[in-house]
């Protein structure tokens, strides 16, 4: 693994546990067993990690819904795919999943590049599919951007629900939830 991943994946241990703004550079330097100085090399200031960390998770993001677009499935699969995907990262790495809510929510967010882009440019990716559904005939008549941001809010506050709750069953019925809520909603 890379320095600059490991301060990441350090990072994320540590602004989960601790929160951002109890955290130091040097309680991640410790978490990832290398010198405070190291991390000033791939960082300038502890925002910056913050925000790669955003930057990382949500290139993840946009290749996968990228991915989907060259498949042609219905908007459904299209949603249930990218939820199984979502949900599996968040519950394969609870640290990131964390410092994504936690930190989704604090005034910091609308500081940092990355962590603006997180929160908006997935709901426009999404916004045109529906849109196209629409054209196609596979979905009614809907404002397609309100829509998309409504998707992915209750995506954000089911994983932050999900992180009160551990269990993976728990978390399987919440996509599951999430999924025939957003079916019926939108279906012809």
């Amino acid at each position: 693994m890379d320095k600059k991943e490991l301060i990441r994946q350090s990072a994320a241990e540590v602004f989960s546990k601790e929160g951002y703004y109890s955290t130091t550079v040097k309680m991640i330097a410790a978490e990832a067993n290398i010198a405070v100085g190291t991390i000033y090399i791939y960082f300038k200031t502890k925002e910056e990690i913050l925000d790669y960390i955003f930057d990382v998770e949500h290139n993840k993001r946009i290749q996968y819904f990228e991915g989907l677009q060259e498949h042609s499935l219905g908007i459904i699969e299209v949603i249930e795919s990218f939820l199984d995907y979502h949900f599996n990262e968040l519950q394969e790495n609870p640290s990131i999943s964390k410092v994504l809510v936690q930190e989704d929510l604090s005034p910091l967010m609308s500081k940092t590049k990355n962590m603006r882009t997180y929160s908006s440019k997935l709901p426009d990716m999404l916004a045109e599919m529906l849109k196209k559904a629409q054209e196609n005939g596979q979905i009614g008549n809907i404002d397609a951007p309100i829509v998309a941001r409504l998707i992915f809010q209750l995506i954000k506050g089911s994983v932050y629900i999900s992180q009160e709750k551990k269990e993976v069953n728990w978390q399987n019925e919440v996509k599951s939830q999430i999924i025939s809520l957003i079916t019926k909603g939108i279906q012809n």
